[in-house]
Parts: structure tokens; sequence; C-alpha cells
């Protein structure tokens, strides 16, 4: 049960962070930029706070919230700024960060304090996990779970852009 508690939990509080884009993508430039500031710092501030709460999983909840945050702001605006400033397509922007994702991708896979049931699943299937799953120390300190969840976040999006990309799967792609 608390699998689907989760899961609920994590698509109910994602949409937060599209909401937020919609409502920034509205304002001038200058106006997004604030937002990127203010969402950013916001994230910061949460992301402190969580080391004085005392349950795993309010501070978890939290964090989570946080990593949206940054998601949104840093991320969703901000990229799409960035790509217009320099006069390129929002997607091909995403898929550059594809050289990024891929060596945190290998630092989750090797780093054996990432509880992520995935890459706990790709180590043993690997055979590269050093220690018993249970003897690994779990903390859930908020900053961790906000990047957790920027990067899940990021990593989906930019599988869905590579999907969609009709350069590699469409027409003219593969």
């Amino acid at each position: 049960m608390t699998g689907i508690k989760a899961f609920f939990t994590v698509l109910l509080v994602m949409p937060l962070g599209h909401a937020l884009t919609v409502l920034a993508l509205k304002l001038p430039p200058q106006g997004q930029y604030a937002v990127i500031i203010a969402g950013t710092l916001s994230a910061a501030g949460i992301m402190y706070i969580t080391k004085y709460i005392k349950s795993s999983a309010w501070e978890t909840f939290v964090g989570m919230i946080a990593g949206v945050l940054l998601w949104a702001s840093l991320f969703e605006i901000a990229v799409k700024l960035g790509a217009k400033a320099i006069g390129i397509e929002e997607h091909k922007a995403v898929e550059f960060t594809l050289g990024i994702i891929i060596p945190l991708f290998l630092y989750f896979l090797f780093n054996e304090q990432v509880r992520c049931n995935f890459f706990i699943s790709l180590r043993k299937g690997l055979r590269i996990l050093k220690e018993d799953t249970q003897a690994i120390s779990i903390n859930h300190w908020g900053p961790r779970v906000a990047f957790k969840m920027f990067a899940m976040i990021w990593m989906g999006h930019v599988a869905l852009f590579f999907a969609y990309d009709e350069d590699l799967f469409g027409p003219r792609g593969l």
C-alpha cells in the first residue's frame, strides 16, 4: 500500500510544477526571470527547512516539492528562455542535456547509497552490488529527495523528447 500512496503522491505533486510553468510563461521575460529566481530560492529554503523536520515522510514530501520547484524554475522556464535566446528549438536544447544525464546515471548506478529500486535492481542484475542492501544506511534528508525528484523528471523528459524527435524516429530518422 505504501508504494501506491507514493505513486499517487508523486502523480499529484508533479502538476504543480507544470502549473507554475504555464503561469510564468504568460509573463514577459523579466517576470519569467523573477519566477526562476523566486522558485530556486524557495526550493533552497525548503531544502534548508527539511533538516528541522522530524518525520521522514514529511521530510520526503517537502523535499519532493522542492525538487518540483527546481524543475519548473530551472528547467521548464529557463530552458525555454535559453533556447529562444540562442535561436534553437526547445526539444533540441533538452536533448543536448543527455551529455549530463549519462554521468549522473552512472553515478546513481554505482553509488550504493542511492536506494532507488530501479538502480538496486540494475546493480543486482549486473552483479555490481558490493554490500547487502539492508546494510546501507537510509537518509531521508530533503535535499536528496529534491535532487532525485529533479533528476527523475529530467530523465523522463529527455527520453520523451528523443522518442518524439522526428529526426531520430520520424521520416528522416532511423
